[in-house]
C-alpha cells in the first residue's frame, strides 16, 4: 500500500512539474509579444506624427497623384466605353478615300453676271480655279470652268449653283472610291522602304566595285518605285481633299430659248440667209474633203506614175512588134472586098 501511494505521489509531482513548466513558457511568450507590440506602437507613433507634421507633403502628394491617376484612368475608360462605336465609325469614315467629281451644264441669261457669281462662290468656298476657257460666236457665248473646292464644301457649292437665278441646269455627280488602292500603295511603299534600307546597308558593306555597282543599280530602281508610289499617293490625297467641279456655261445671244418669241415664222430673208450659210458650210466641208483626199494621194503619186509608165511602155512595144500585112494578103483582101461590093448576076451563074 505504501508503495502504491509513493508511486501515485510521484506521478502527481511529475504532472505538477509539467503544468508549471508549461505555464512559465506561456507567460514568457506573452511577455515577448507584448513587448514587441509596444515597440511597434512606439515606432509607428512618431512616424504617424511625422507624417501628420508633413501635412500635405509627401503622403498627401502621393495620395493626390494616385487619386488623379485613378480619375484619369476612369475617365479614359468611360470615354472609351461611351464613345467606342462612334469613334470606330468616325475613324472608318476618315480613312475612306473617295474622289468626288461633278459635271454641270448651265444655260444662263446673263453670262457676265453668272461668271461673277461663280467667281465669288469659288472664293467663299476656299477653292480655286484650275482653268477657264471662253468662246464667243455670233449666236452663242460660252465658257468652261474647272474648279477645285474642299471636299467638306462640295455639296454646299453645288447647292449654291443650284440656287442661282435665271438658269437651266443639268448636273452629274460621281464618286470614285480609292481606299483599296491607297491601302495597297501604303503597303508597297513600306516594302520598298525596307528594301531601300537593306540595299543601303549592303552598299556600305560591299567589298568589290562590282557588288557596289549592282547594289547601286538596284537601289536606283527601288528609289524610282518609291517616288512613283509617293506621287500617286499625293495625287490621291489632293483629289480626296479637294473635289473637282467642271462647269459648262453658255448664253444664247439671239434670245433665251425659254422666252416665247413673237416672230414665230422666220422671214424670207432669214430663210435665204440660213440657206446661204448652209451652202457655204457645205462648200467649206467639200474643200476640206478635197484637201484631205489630196493629202492622202500625195504619197501614192510616185507609185501611180510608175504603174502608168509601165502600162504605156508595154502598149507601145506591142504596137511595134505587130507584123505588117503582105501584098498577096492585101490583094486577096481587096478582091474579097470587091466581090462583096459587086455580087454576081444571073448571066454569070449560067
Amino acid at each position: 500500500m505504501r508503495t502504491e501511494r509513493k508511486r501515485f505521489a510521484s506521478k502527481i509531482g511529475v504532472w505538477l512539474a509539467i503544468i508549471m513548466l508549461t505555464a512559465s513558457l506561456a507567460a514568457c511568450s506573452s511577455s515577448q509579444d507584448s513587448s514587441k507590440s509596444e515597440a511597434t506602437a512606439a515606432t509607428e507613433a512618431p512616424m504617424s506624427k511625422a507624417d501628420s507634421k508633413v501635412v500635405d507633403g509627401f503622403r498627401t502628394s502621393n495620395t493626390t497623384t494616385a487619386e488623379t491617376a485613378d480619375a484619369d484612368t476612369a475617365a479614359a475608360e468611360t470615354s472609351q466605353t461611351s464613345s467606342g462605336i462612334a469613334d470606330t465609325s468616325t475613324q472608318t469614315d476618315f480613312n475612306r478615300q473617295v474622289i468626288y467629281t461633278a459635271d454641270l451644264r448651265m444655260q444662263v441669261k446673263d453670262f457676265a453676271n453668272a461668271r461673277n457669281t461663280i467667281d465669288k462662290l469659288i472664293t467663299n468656298s476656299g477653292g480655286f480655279l484650275l482653268s477657264f476657257t471662253e468662246d464667243q460666236s455670233s449666236n452663242e457665248m460660252s465658257g468652261s470652268f474647272k474648279i477645285k473646292v474642299p471636299a467638306n464644301g462640295f455639296n454646299t457649292f453645288i447647292d449654291a449653283i443650284d440656287k442661282m437665278p435665271d438658269k437651266k441646269l443639268s448636273k452629274s455627280i460621281n464618286g470614285e472610291d480609292v481606299t483599296e488602292e491607297y491601302a495597297d500603295l501604303t503597303a508597297r511603299l513600306k516594302a520598298k522602304e525596307v528594301a531601300e534600307a537593306r540595299l543601303l546597308a549592303f552598299m556600305e558593306s560591299a567589298k568589290t566595285s562590282k557588288d557596289l555597282v549592282a547594289f547601286s543599280n538596284e537601289l536606283a530602281q527601288v528609289q524610282e518605285d518609291i517616288e512613283r508610289i509617293k506621287g500617286r499617293m499625293r495625287y490621291i490625297d489632293q483629289n480626296v481633299q479637294y473635289s473637282t467641279i467642271n462647269i459648262k456655261m453658255y448664253q444664247t445671244l439671239n434670245g433665251d430659248s425659254s422666252e416665247v418669241s413673237l416672230d414665230v415664222q422666220p422671214s424670207l430673208m432669214k430663210k435665204a440667209g440660213n440657206a446661204l450659210n448652209k451652202s457655204a458650210d457645205m462648200l467649206v466641208e467639200l474643200g476640206k474633203a478635197i484637201v484631205i483626199v489630196a493629202a492622202f494621194l500625195v504619197p501614192l503619186l510616185p507609185v501611180i506614175g510608175v504603174i502608168i509608165f509601165i502600162i504605156y511602155i508595154v502598149n507601145r512595144r506591142k504596137k511595134r512588134t505587130k507584123p505588117a500585112p503582105s501584098p498577096t494578103s492585101q490583094q486577096n483582101d481587096q478582091t474579097a472586098t470587091s466581090d462583096d461590093l459587086n455580087p454576081p448576076t444571073d448571066d454569070q451563074h449560067t
